[in-house]
């Protein structure tokens, strides 16, 4: 019950951060909710918007940016071990802070 209580308070921080950034940049608002591409692209579009708005916030530290480049295919995709790292490292949040 605490895990989800956290849970549903880091949703409402997700959820007001998509609003900022649909509100900054239209392109991912224009739709009514759903863009009109496949997920990988529009998980790139959202990857995108969120690296402007944080070169819009920190202007003077523009070379300190991180470039993220597509595999031949235009997705990045995550390795397997990392996928089993999160699901694991999610996995031991639950126990140390939500359970006991």
């Amino acid at each position: 019950m605490r895990y989800n209580d956290a849970h549903k308070t880091t949703r409402c921080v997700i959820e007001r951060t998509f609003g900022m950034l649909k509100s900054r940049f239209r392109c991912l608002d224009e739709s009514g909710g759903t863009l009109q591409y496949v997920p990988e692209k529009v998980a790139v579009m959202v990857l995108v918007c969120c690296m402007l708005h944080n070169i819009a916030l920190r202007q003077s530290n523009i070379e300190e940016l991180e470039i993220i480049t597509p595999d031949e295919d235009g997705v990045e995709s995550v390795p397997q071990d990392v996928v089993e790292g999160g699901t694991h490292a999610r996995n031991q949040l639950i126990q140390t802070h939500f359970v006991g």
